[in-house]
Order: structure tokens, then C-alpha cells, then sequence
């Protein structure tokens, strides 16, 4: 996405969203209005003891 294209609004995070709604694909129509947004997990796996 060109940095003109992108949306004014700085970036939010989604309180009250289940892991199962952020996984979820947005329809066509969601990402023609624009309703939809690319989701990054970040994951850390590490040892009990670490």
C-alpha cells in the first residue's frame, strides 16, 4: 500500500475482539469500504525457566 493511500487514522488496538474475529478474512465488500486492516501477531516462545 502507497503511504498516500493509507488510512489518516493512526493504528488501534481491537479491545473486546476474540482471537477467533481477528483471524477471520474480510469479505470483498469489506475491503472495498475500506472496513478492513492487515492483522501482525507477534509470538515469544521461551522456555519456563528463561
Amino acid at each position: 500500500m502507497k503511504k498516500e493511500e493509507r488510512s489518516p487514522h493512526p493504528p488501534r488496538f481491537a479491545p473486546g475482539m476474540t482471537e477467533e474475529q481477528l483471524e477471520e478474512e474480510a469479505t470483498p465488500e469489506e475491503i472495498a469500504r475500506g472496513h478492513s486492516t492487515s492483522v501482525t501477531r507477534l509470538e515469544q516462545d521461551r522456555d519456563a525457566d528463561e
